[in-house]
């Protein structure tokens, strides 16, 4: 585990912010050539990733302040710098975000989710490596094979399990956790490739991005039972996993039904 990537003069480059940054680079890219090879009608340059980028900051963050901070809070989204993200939170921000810049330079919405719908999926792909070194979104503990153990430091993971008594002063390592920020990086690689094949062969707008909705809501429900940073919400599922759950549904519900009415149609 490294949380902090390097420090020079007071300033310490973390690790989660590196990998935050390197995934929207790449998933950038990532877009910018799916469009070019695959879709050159959608009408999305590097200057749709501000709208975008600024979007997924506030929602990450506003996300972030209604499920652990107060309401009375709301204000502090503002602050993104002060850190305390959720990836649903950002995710809805930055799909508005880019909705409005698709809307101004005359693209189809649905179209373009289609185009960005693999690049999303590699770009958590490489923030959930980011989530690994810096010792945040940790996993339940286990005594699997793989477990890993972080090391003594400032983070997240260590302080949950001092809070909980879990650790004595003599400790040199957390308890054995499940890797799940290296599970949802497996998922979601194996989402990318799904996205990309079906938008390659995509015969109606919209398609990828219920792909993505119904692969990726599958994927979190099953790694949030991993989870251990994660409270109850509901019947025993995380927030997250109430989201995912309805993620799932919604996308395979849509895509069954768009399939039964293209058979119906032939």
């Amino acid at each position: 585990m490294i949380p902090i990537l390097f420090s020079s003069c007071g300033f310490g480059l973390s690790s989660y912010t590196a990998f935050l940054s390197f995934a929207c680079i790449i998933g950038l890219a990532s877009a910018l050539l799916l469009r070019r090879v695959l879709d050159p009608g959608v009408e999305f340059t590097a200057l749709g990733a501000v709208p975008m980028f600024i979007g997924a900051l506030f929602g990450a963050r506003l996300f972030w302040i209604l499920q652990y901070g107060s309401p009375y809070d709301v204000w502090r989204a503002l602050f993104f710098w002060e850190g305390g993200w959720v990836f649903y939170g950002g995710f809805v921000g930055g799909l508005i975000g880019v909705a409005g810049y698709l809307r101004f330079v005359g693209t189809g919405i649905v179209r373009g989710y289609d185009v960005l719908a693999p690049a999303l999926a590699l770009g958590i792909a490489i923030t959930r490596v980011g989530c690994f070194l810096n010792g945040c979104c940790w996993g339940e503990i286990t005594d699997v094979p793989w477990a890993v153990r972080y090391p003594m430091k400032l983070t997240p993971v260590v302080f949950d399990h001092y809070q909980r008594g879990l650790l004595t002063p003599d400790s040199i390592s957390t308890l054995p956790v499940h890797p799940v920020q290296l599970y949802n990086v497996s998922t979601n690689l194996v989402l990318f490739f799904v996205c990309l094949v079906a938008l390659k062969r995509k015969r109606y707008d919209g398609q990828v991005s219920l792909t993505f909705l119904c692969g990726y809501g599958f994927f979190r429900f099953i790694t949030e039972f991993f989870r251990g940073d994660s409270p109850e919400f509901l019947s025993g599922m995380t927030l997250s996993q109430v989201i995912s759950l309805g993620l799932f549904l919604l996308g395979s519900g849509l895509l069954f039904a768009r399939a039964v009415k293209g058979t119906v149609h032939h």
